[in-house]
């Protein structure tokens, strides 16, 4: 398992972000929990260590985040200009498809409600992609 994998959260659920919190120390990654659009944007531009991101579809003004490009906040384009990163949403929207979701840059939905084993194989399926993907590429 990758030692230097470095989890954005974004969550405004505490509870939700407390269990995300003890999946990711049983994997024993390091993690960032912010509750808005803009703490993930600043704690993406201020730590360039951070590498995977499990993001609430569904925060707060994140509806610009998402569609509209002009806007500040403009996650998808913030997040490819980090070619290691990579990121899934958790929601429990049922309009968001997998094809929209990867058009927006995610590589992944997991449905609310999910349990930690959900979450914890996401996580694990994710990290051995990365992986591969670094070792063929050497």
């Amino acid at each position: 398992m990758m030692q230097s994998t470095h989890i954005l959260l974004l969550e405004d659920d505490t509870s939700l972000a407390e269990m995300l919190q003890f999946v990711v120390d049983e994997l024993n990654l390091q993690i960032t929990t912010v509750e808005t659009v803009d703490e993930a944007r600043e704690a993406f531009v201020n730590n360039s260590s951070i590498n995977l991101g499990v993001i609430d579809y569904n925060v707060p003004g994140s509806e610009s985040a998402y569609d509209d490009k002009s806007h500040t906040g403009y996650l998808p384009e913030l997040f490819s200009s980090r070619p290691n990163f990579d990121y899934l949403f958790i929601t429990g929207d049922t309009e968001l498809s997998l094809k929209k979701a990867k058009e927006y840059g995610a590589i992944d939905i997991l449905r609310k409600p999910f349990s930690c084993e959900d979450l914890q194989k996401v996580i694990e399926g994710i990290l051995q992609r990365k992986e591969l993907c670094e070792s063929n590429a050497l």
